[in-house]
């Protein structure tokens, strides 16, 4: 099975004897496997693998052996990177992505004719597209900061999507079904964005 992987930017293993993880040499744990215990991780799309990374550099990994399936996650008991890839340029402008939309929608939402506005939506849009820019802050950061702009994305995609639903929320007659399609639409939009941008750095 071929996955994706986000490592520490030094390149090592998270936990264990923190071994450097060398391209092309399989990496083997002993069974039983238990998920998020004990095990090899990754996750079959790359912006689930993303929710997880505790740096940027990402991995494409073959999986081989017992493998244990969740639902954006998966544990095996042999792990072999193909390639890697330092990713905080790209990452950072997937963060940019996100913070433009999401501040999109709160211009949309703010536009509105205040007497048919709900103060309440109005708010909750102005302040995740705030999240989200500030979330820009990301582009500056170095190596050591890795795993904070990872997190700046994450924060992000989550404002994005809550602006998005906010601006559809406008009519409260129809608001728990314009939520949740709205929520799905930007969750769908970005790990299509994110995956072109990860399957397009492959040598």
């Amino acid at each position: 099975m071929l996955a994706w992987h986000f490592l520490p930017n030094d390149g090592r293993l998270r936990y264990g004897e923190h071994t450097k993880v060398i391209v092309g040499e399989p990496l083997r744990v002993q069974l039983p496997l238990i998920m998020c215990q004990h095990g090899l991780h990754a996750s079959k799309h790359p912006f689930d693998a993303l929710t997880y990374a505790p740096g940027l550099v990402l991995c494409r990994v073959e999986l081989e052996g017992e493998i244990l399936r969740g639902a954006d996650k998966v544990c095996a008991e042999i792990r072999t990177v193909i390639w890697q890839r330092y990713m905080h340029e790209e990452v950072c402008e997937f963060a940019d992505w996100c913070a433009a939309r999401a501040e999109k929608y709160a211009a949309a939402w703010a536009s509105r004719d205040a007497r048919d506005a709900s103060a309440a939506w109005v708010a909750r849009a102005a302040n995740a597209a705030s999240a989200a820019w500030a979330s820009r802050d990301a582009r500056g950061a170095s190596a050591s900061r890795g795993a904070n702009a990872a997190s700046a994305v994450a924060w992000a995609a989550n404002a994005s999507r809550a602006a998005n639903a906010a601006w559809a929320f406008r009519d409260v007659r129809g608001a728990s079904a314009a939520s949740a399609v709205a929520w799905a639409a930007e969750l769908k939009a970005q790990r299509r964005k994110f995956s072109t941008i990860c399957n397009g750095l492959a040598p």
